[in-house]
């Protein structure tokens, strides 16, 4: 075994005891289900990858370098753990909630639901709005308004409008942001009017 090898062995040796306590402390905050063999494991982990890290740079003090990140990493696993749900036999898992609905009779149903289907106001001025909206493209530079047809009326990846148009996918996304801008500011300079 190196010399360093053997440094590094006893870093990891004399921190172990801290990730264990670290681990014990939130025991008590965290779910039934929550694993503590995994929570322990993402410390010891971050300890070793600290240790390797530490001896390839030879920073001041291994403590004030490594505790953070074991710290963090051990926080970030209890956190995962308690969003977990077992599904395995172990028993742990949470009981399931119960949730009763009443069911109402078809009459109240029918007052309880509100109409949603438009009006005739709201018909036309959907089709005038749709109507606006295609003059406006027509009224589009040539690439801007092939762009603006491939990608939103066609529904394009902007991936196969670019290899179509040999041109970058930023390019391509940029130009249909242009566009759209176009479109909005005339459409918004029409409803002005």
């Amino acid at each position: 075994m190196t010399v360093r090898a053997h440094e590094q062995q006893e870093l990891i040796q004399a921190h172990l005891p801290w990730v264990h306590e670290q681990v014990r402390r939130l025991a008590g905050r965290l779910p039934p289900h929550a694993d503590l063999d995994e929570i322990a494991a993402a410390g010891l982990c971050t300890l070793v990858i600290s240790a390797d890290a530490f001896m390839a740079g030879k920073r001041d003090s291994f403590t004030r370098y490594a505790r953070p990140r074991m710290h963090k990493a051990i926080r970030a696993a209890a956190a995962a753990e308690c969003g977990r749900f077992m599904t395995d036999a172990r028993g742990k898992a949470p009981p399931p909630y119960e949730v009763h609905v009443e069911p109402l009779p078809p009459d109240d149903l029918a007052d309880a639901l509100p109409d949603l289907a438009p009006g005739v106001e709201e018909i036309v001025l959907g089709r005038d709005r749709l109507r606006a909206v295609r003059t406006e493209i027509d009224r589009l530079p040539a690439r801007l308004r092939l762009i603006i047809t491939l990608r939103f009326l066609q529904r394009r990846r902007v991936a196969d409008i670019a290899a179509e148009l040999a041109l970058s996918d930023s390019r391509v996304f940029q130009l249909s942001v242009q566009a759209l801008e176009r479109l909005h500011d005339r459409l918004a300079a029409r409803e002005q009017r």
